[in-house]
């Protein structure tokens, strides 16, 4: 998906990327604080049982297990203007450069690309 926003973005446009992290305090959206750290599958039969019907978020349909590493990598090599964590005040932004502390701590990533002013294959 990213990719292709990239693709058809305009020359020296932006994108902006944001995704809840999975290991993140929610990153298992309605289903829970905990639960999804057992596991994905775990946490929706958990809250299918305790409230009669299936989230809204379905692990694997469209809630998947990104990490904040997996999106960085993914900026490596493009045109990064800033990697941020949504939700965060600005002071606490430091939160991202630290390996292990960002997976826990990031709720949500903010990730904003520059596509190349001459980017060959895409559209003008």
């Amino acid at each position: 998906m990213a990719d292709e926003m990239l693709r058809v973005a305009r020359p020296g446009g932006l994108v902006v990327l944001s995704y809840t992290a999975w290991l993140g305090p929610f990153g298992g959206h309605e289903t829970g604080w905990w639960q999804h750290y057992i596991g994905g599958d775990f946490a929706r039969r958990r809250y299918e049982k305790t409230h009669g019907h299936p989230p809204k978020n379905v692990f694997g349909t469209s809630l998947f297990d990104l990490s904040v590493r997996e999106g960085l990598e993914y900026a490596r090599g493009k045109e990064l203007l800033a990697a941020f964590p949504r939700y965060h005040p600005a002071w606490a932004w430091w939160i991202v450069r630290v390996p292990l502390l960002r997976e826990f701590l990031t709720s949500n990533l903010v990730l904003v690309l520059k596509k190349p002013a001459h980017h060959e294959g895409g559209r003008a």
